[in-house]
């Protein structure tokens, strides 16, 4: 379910190759996308509702943060 997500997101991802430089090709099969929500103050948010929208597709995956204001979506 997420691989698609991701998947799909890697256009997003891929690196600029100048002229005059071989292209190179790499695949990947796993990846995840994790951060940290803190206040204006720098306080940790517990709880926070975070979404990863996939615009091909409008698939959505939801998560919340921890109580040190962590989340990941694998």
């Amino acid at each position: 379910m997420f691989r698609s997500l991701v998947r799909n997101a890697l256009p997003f991802l891929a690196l600029a190759v100048t002229a005059g430089i071989a292209p190179a090709q790499e695949t990947v099969n796993y990846a995840s996308v994790s951060g940290r929500i803190t206040d204006p103050s720098s306080a940790f948010v517990e709880g926070a509702q975070v979404t990863a929208h996939q615009m091909a597709t409008n698939f959505n995956v939801t998560t919340k943060s921890d109580r040190e204001g962590r989340f990941r979506f694998p």
